[in-house]
């Protein structure tokens, strides 16, 4: 009786999916991280290998000290990349709204 209920249960959450990917669509998620790219990726694969080749260090003062140095270094780059996506869209606005195109300025 279990895997009657059990393929039923399915073919209702099967039917509810497609009739709601018909009806509403699928939903594109929208990218706000620019700045994110393989660079920035790079670094936190760094950071992460720094994670896992901890456990084969002698000592935890070692350790932590790797560890932190990747921390440290991925950290800047992202503060960095950020910061500089910011200033370019600072400056994009501040040219608009002296060249008097409000329209953009407020989106």
């Amino acid at each position: 009786m279990e895997n009657v209920n059990d393929r039923t249960w399915e073919n209702i959450k099967e039917n509810t999916k497609i009739s709601a990917k018909e009806c509403l669509g699928l939903y594109k998620w929208k990218q706000h991280k620019s700045w994110f790219d393989d660079e920035f990726s790079q670094y936190l694969d760094q950071r992460k290998k720094a994670k896992c080749s901890g456990y084969r260090l002698q000592t935890r003062a070692m350790y932590a000290y790797k560890l932190n140095n990747v921390r440290h270094e991925a950290n800047r780059h992202y503060r960095n990349k950020r910061r500089n996506k910011l200033k370019t869209k600072i400056y994009e606005i501040e040219t608009q709204s002296e060249t008097k195109i409000i329209n953009d300025v407020y989106q």
